[in-house]
């Protein structure tokens, strides 16, 4: 009662002297993290040792004492999304008063605090396919823990949050070429920010998915005979950049270049004659790609497409049908379209008396 060497008269250091009662918190002062006004000055800095009208001696209510020193994520109140935790100025909801060993002073490493509420989200996210920042548990990648001037707390707008890790994409958006949706940064149209059971995190397969807009092929697929297998799949992006192409319809490649990854065979020969031969070919010429009412996809019935272009009678034509094309019922029956090795485009099987091109014995 007469002298020390420490605050106030009192005879031992202040953190010391509470602890001696308060045994319970001797542990909480060798966090790696311990509050600030603890570390620096001591356990008055909040509580008052003698009265208070506060629950647990607090100096002032439990909702206006971390504001006295954080005034300015106070400010953060006044967002137009704010966190229900925060909003309610429950600050011990998700941080520890005295110090933790987690960054932020937070309950719990900050890959579990989360979902320390958030249990139905951890649920719904346990799938096939898991977005990084959600796999590594990070939900501030996206989110801001207290408030936000963006829907969902998230750290920007919606049209720009994908794009922060995402740059590449950011880069392409203005190019010529960019299906809608991307271009108008809708990333969440066609992907789930968190987790799918989808490849790509789409929101649904990837026909479901392009099908949300695409109505009239799916409709028509169900009416046609024939549909393309990558159709029938489901696999538009066999074919399709999602994104972004500087090809016509998003194709990942030239017609003659798309088609030639599945069907080599038509034109792995190096010697090519025939249409395959021709600079500006494109199987679209002939082909439609997605369904038909005609055999092998094409856009007209045999012989209508031939005739498209070989209309003419020359004497050549006329000297080798011994009949005028408008008489023909059938070109592929006899011609092969697309890389022939024999002259005239003939198949590489042939009727003995038409190789020798003695049709009279059988024809009159």
């Amino acid at each position: 009662p007469h002298a020390t060497d420490f605050r106030a008269v009192v005879h031992m250091e202040e953190k010391d002297l509470c602890v001696s009662c308060h045994a319970q918190m001797g542990d909480k002062l060798k966090v790696s993290n311990l509050h600030k006004p603890i570390k620096d000055t001591g356990c008055t800095v909040c509580h008052n040792p003698h009265a208070s009208e506060n629950q647990l001696y607090l100096t002032t209510s439990k909702q206006r004492l971390c504001f006295n020193c954080h005034s300015k994520v106070e400010g953060d109140m006044k967002a137009k999304n704010v966190h229900q935790p925060f909003l309610k100025i429950e600050c011990t909801k998700c941080h520890d008063a005295h110090g933790s060993n987690n960054q932020a002073m937070s309950k719990a490493p900050l890959t579990n605090l989360c979902y320390e509420c958030h249990k139905k989200e951890e649920s719904a996210f346990f799938k096939v396919f898991v977005h990084k920042p959600v796999e590594d548990r990070l939900c501030n990648s996206c989110h801001f823990s207290h408030s936000s001037s963006f829907k969902g707390v998230l750290k920007n707008s919606k049209d720009q949050i994908c794009f922060e890790c995402h740059t590449e994409k950011a880069l392409q958006i203005s190019e010529k070429g960019a299906h809608k949706p991307f271009m108008d940064k809708d990333c969440g149209k066609c992907h789930d920010p968190h987790a799918s059971d989808f490849d790509g995190l789409t929101l649904k397969s990837t026909a479901d998915v392009c099908f949300e807009c695409h109505k009239q092929i799916q409709s028509s697929m169900k009416t046609k005979k024939v549909t393309h297998v990558p159709v029938d799949e489901g696999k538009c992006s066999e074919c399709h950049n999602p994104h972004l192409s500087k090809i016509n319809n998003l194709l990942l490649s030239s017609p003659k270049e798309l088609c030639a990854t599945c069907h080599e065979a038509v034109i792995s020969d190096k010697d090519k004659k025939g249409h395959m031969a021709l600079q500006d070919v494109d199987c679209l010429n002939c082909h439609v790609s997605h369904y038909s009412d005609s055999k092998n996809l094409m856009i007209a019935k045999d012989p209508n497409l031939c005739i498209k272009c070989h209309s003419a009678d020359t004497e050549r034509l006329l000297k080798g049908h011994m009949m005028p094309i408008a008489k023909i019922s059938s070109c592929i029956s006899c011609h092969e379209p697309h890389a022939p090795k024999n002259p005239g485009m003939l198949k590489r099987v042939m009727h003995e008396p038409f190789m020798r091109r003695d049709c009279k014995v059988c024809h009159e």
